[in-house]
């Protein structure tokens, strides 16, 4: 089987929930070529449009989405933007960006929980996207019908024709398909053991 590796840029957005912090990474790509210290309002990213977004809009508008799954004592703190070697998991930092945006549920947090969100990609291929301990409690695989409009929200703006997101087989997401919930093992084992 084929490896996909992350990149050609990655975005990791920062977030603590309960003193733990985790990274949330998504697989991008740029219009250009940005070089080390750019900072987020130089740099654009390639979208399925070809229109291309700013770094600091693209996360700005992504985060806004993700805070409603997250309780109100959650912060997502920063974000740091990566160039990856192709092929490889050798990487070089480019930028970083400072949110202090807070949550906004005020659903009960969902220690050591994962929620997985699929998609089918252009080529064919299953695209996933994980939030650690969000207010998901669930167990159980929801199709995107049945899913909160909330996490709808999140699939619809992966999906969407203005997307910057591509999934590690560098091709773009083009239809939501579950929200799968469960214990996410090494956060269990970071808080409990």
């Amino acid at each position: 089987m084929a490896s996909n590796f992350p990149g050609p840029y990655e975005l990791e957005i920062k977030y603590t929930v309960s003193s733990v912090e985790h990274v949330h990474r998504v697989s991008c790509d740029t219009v250009g070529t940005p070089t080390v210290g750019d900072l987020p309002t130089a740099i654009t990213l390639q979208t399925k449009d070809t229109v291309g977004i700013l770094l600091n809009t693209a996360v700005t508008a992504y985060v806004a989405l993700l805070k409603v799954r997250y309780h109100t004592s959650v912060t997502f703190t920063s974000f740091d933007f990566w160039k990856y070697t192709p092929l490889t998991y050798i990487r070089q930092w480019i930028s970083t960006g400072v949110l202090s945006v807070a949550g906004t549920s005020t659903g009960s947090t969902s220690l050591a929980q994962q929620s997985t969100f699929t998609y089918r990609t252009l080529e064919g291929n299953i695209m996933r996207t994980v939030l650690l301990e969000s207010i998901d409690d669930t167990k159980d695989r929801v199709p995107y019908a049945s899913a909160p409009a909330s996490v709808k929200a999140i699939m619809d703006y992966i999906v969407a024709s203005d997307t910057w997101v591509l999934a590690r087989d560098t091709s773009y997401p083009i239809s939501p398909l579950n929200a799968v919930g469960g214990q996410n093992e090494a956060v269990f084992k970071a808080r409990y053991r």
